[in-house]
């Protein structure tokens, strides 16, 4: 059968192409692949009345949105920002090695329907951008397995009020025309049962993470937040550090992992990516959840929003 794009398929594609498969991100001259430094884990008040996450060992950052007005504290570096209000607008901007690949989300979603969101900092080092209708926070995280290689940035979503659509559209841009994302389906999108397989076997069942064989195997899988995840990739490529420049690996910059909503109740549903015709990203929420559910409803991720990370999060035993 045919195969949807995913992790796996994109880079079999790109191996034809004859492209690198060393690591993704920047490397230390030495060939050391550990980061020069990594500040992930804070985020700071920066110019225009937003934020910034740095990411400085694979040259990245993330711009979290932008204020304007006045409100009742000043905004500088640290946390010094905390209790700072000020009209916020929700958006996110990403960059990787120093600029040369750089893509934004910003929500068409109008969070300030009912009033201008206020952001101010947290204890914790987090920012909430918040009005009667929404809790929007933001936080940087620290590299963790599975999820990412280099830190990452959490955007936790929480509705107060009764949802009028179960879909939140994020216009995508990349102003160095590089950078194109990938939808990655449910392995019951890529396998059928009774699919012949590398070395004789079939498949014997599937379900939206797991393939097995008639013989009781493991094939292929993947972790439920990486279905309807999207693989965001830049076209550059290669290891050029030998040369004094970066190694772009692959060219993948991250993952935008797949969110779980849940409700007062516990009542829960995975949230859904995909990319639109006009090649915008939509986070959709299951219809059928949300005519039960209680509110404030939370859409959460399963520990980073977005991940930079050049290793795949599905698996196959046939390696493509």
């Amino acid at each position: 059968m045919k195969k949807i794009l995913s992790i796996l398929a994109v880079l079999a594609i790109l191996a034809a192409m004859g492209l690198s498969f060393l690591p993704t991100h920047a490397v230390k001259a030495d060939g050391n692949t550990a980061l020069d430094s990594y500040a992930g884990e804070s985020i700071a008040a920066a110019s225009g009345g937003g934020f910034t996450v740095s990411y400085p060992g694979i040259g990245g950052s993330v711009a979290i949105g932008s204020s304007s007005g006045t409100g009742s504290g000043s905004q500088s570096s640290g946390n010094s920002h905390r209790g700072g209000q000020l009209a916020f607008t929700p958006s996110l901007d990403f960059d990787e090695w120093n600029g040369q690949a750089d893509f934004s989300l910003t929500p068409e979603t109008n969070f300030s329907a009912d009033g201008a969101l206020t952001a101010s900092g947290n204890d914790d080092g987090s920012i909430t951008a918040s009005n009667s209708d929404w809790n929007l926070t933001f936080a940087a995280t620290t590299p963790s397995t599975g999820l990412n290689q280099y830190g990452g940035l959490d955007f936790d979503i929480q509705a107060l009020t009764p949802l009028t659509s179960n879909q939140i559209v994020f216009d995508f841009d990349s102003s160095t025309g590089n950078v194109q994302g990938y939808v990655q389906p449910p392995m019951t999108s890529q396998y059928t049962v009774g699919e012949s397989l590398p070395g004789g076997d079939t498949v014997a069942s599937v379900s939206s993470t797991q393939v097995f064989d008639n013989s009781g195997n493991l094939v292929a899988s993947m972790p439920a937040y990486a279905v309807n995840s999207i693989a965001v990739y830049s076209t550059l490529s290669g290891d050029y550090s030998q040369l004094g420049g970066i190694n772009y690996g692959n060219g993948e910059i991250g993952m935008l992992y797949a969110p779980t909503a849940t409700d007062p109740s516990g009542d829960s549903a995975q949230c859904a990516w995909s990319i639109n015709s006009d090649g915008n990203y939509v986070l959709t929420i299951p219809q059928t959840f949300l005519d039960n559910a209680t509110y404030p409803l939370t859409i959460q991720p399963p520990g980073d929003s977005f991940g930079f990370t050049g290793i795949g999060v599905s698996s196959s035993a046939f390696g493509a």
